[in-house]
C-alpha cells in the first residue's frame, strides 16, 4: 500500500516492531534496526499540565510546541544531504510537555540513543517479548527501561495484534493495522478527498503507558498550525508543512498532522502524499472523518 519512497524520503510514525516484532526482533542489527527512531519524545516549550482539548480552541500552541528538547535532541541533517534538504526532529505524540508520558519517552530515548550497541551482547533469547517493542536488546537495557518507567509511574506494552480490520473513521475504512493490549495502536489506509488519494497513519497512544510510538518531523518551523472544530464538537489541531525536500533536495511534496486529546488517550493523523499537495481543506476533512467517539474508548 506504501511506496519504497515513503520509507526513504519520509520517517513515519512506526512501532518499534512492525506486525510480526519476534521476526523483526530476531534478525534486527543494533545499528540498522528502525527502533532507534520509532519512541515517543517529549517536547520542547513548557506547556502547563493542566492543558487539555481547551488549548487546541484558544490556539495556545504550534507545532513548535511538540520539538523535543535540546537536552534530547536537536534539529539534524542527515550527513549527506544538500544545501536546502529539510531538517529532521521528532515530536511528541503521546501527550504534552509535562505529561508523564512524554518526560519518560525522551528519558529513554536519550538513553537508547547513547547505549553502544556495536559492542553489546544481546540477551534477545531470553528477555521478554515485549523489550523488542522499545529496543532493549539486553539485561542492562531492559532493566534501565522498567527502571524509566518506573519513574514516571507506567506501565510497558504487552502484547501486540495484527491484521486488517474497519478503521477509526465514520465511514469505517479499511486499515491494517497493529495493537498492544492496552489499546495503544496504529492503522494505516488511504483517504480520498476532492478525488485525490492521500495515504495516512493514525495512532493512538493510551495514557498510564510507555510509548514506542513516534514521528520524525521535517522542516518544523516552516509549518502552518491552527485549530478545528470537527462537526461532532472535537477540538483538534491541525499542522500542515511547506514543501519537503529529501537529503539529495528531491522535492517530496508537504505533509499534515493532526493532534487531539481525548482524555484517556493522544490521538495523531499523520497525512502522507507523494502525488498531490496537501490542503487545508484535505486536512480539514480528515479531521471530520474520524470516529473521535470510538477512538476516546479505549478498549
Amino acid at each position: 500500500m506504501f511506496k519504497e519512497e515513503y520509507q526513504h524520503t519520509f520517517s513515519q510514525v512506526r512501532p518499534a516492531k512492525e506486525f510480526d516484532p519476534e521476526e523483526i526482533y530476531m534478525n534486527a542489527t543494533p545499528k540498522h534496526t528502525p527502533i532507534r527512531r520509532m519512541v515517543t519524545i517529549a517536547v520542547a516549550a513548557a506547556l502547563i499540565l493542566a492543558l487539555s482539548v481547551t488549548a487546541y480552541a484558544t490556539d495556545l500552541f504550534g507545532l513548535m510546541d511538540f520539538i523535543m528538547p535540546d537536552d534530547y535532541q536537536s534539529s539534524t541533517l542527515p550527513d549527506d544531504a544538500v544545501d536546502g534538504a529539510s531538517t529532521r526532529a521528532h515530536i511528541s505524540i503521546s501527550g504534552f510537555t509535562d505529561s508523564p508520558e512524554a518526560k519518560a519517552s525522551a528519558e529513554w530515548e536519550q538513553y537508547s540513543k547513547a547505549y553502544d550497541t556495536d559492542s553489546i551482547e544481546w540477551d534477545k533469547d531470553d528477555l521478554p517479548q515485549h523489550a523488542g517493542y522499545y529496543g532493549a536488546y539486553n539485561y542492562e537495557m531492559y532493566d534501565k527501561l522498567k527502571e524509566i518507567a518506573a519513574k514516571y509511574d507506567l506501565k510497558l506494552l504487552e502484547g501486540i495484534t495484527f491484521g486488517s480490520r474497519s478503521g477509526h473513521t465514520l465511514e469505517g475504512i479499511e486499515t491494517t493495522y497493529y495493537q498492544y493490549d492496552n489499546g495503544t495502536f496504529k492503522e494505516e489506509t488511504t483517504f480520498i478527498h476532492d478525488n485525490k488519494t492521500y495515504s495516512f497513519s493514525l495512532v493512538r497512544n493510551v495514557k498510564g503507558t510507555l510509548s514506542p510510538i513516534s514521528f520524525e518531523i521535517w522542516d518544523a518551523d516552516k509549518w502552518e498550525t491552527w485549530s478545528y472544530t470537527a462537526p461532532q464538537g472535537y477540538e483538534v489541531a491541525i499542522g500542515l508543512s511547506d514543501e519537503l525536500f529529501a537529503a539529495d533536495g528531491t522535492s517530496v511534496g508537504n505533509r499534515g498532522l493532526i493532534m487531539t486529546d481525548l482524555g484517556d488517550c493522544f490521538v495523531t493523523l499523520i497525512m502522507i502524499s507523494w502525488d498531490n499537495p496537501i490542503t487545508p481543506e484535505a486536512m480539514q476533512a480528515a479531521a471530520e472523518a474520524l470516529d473521535y467517539g470510538r477512538l476516546a474508548v479505549v478498549e
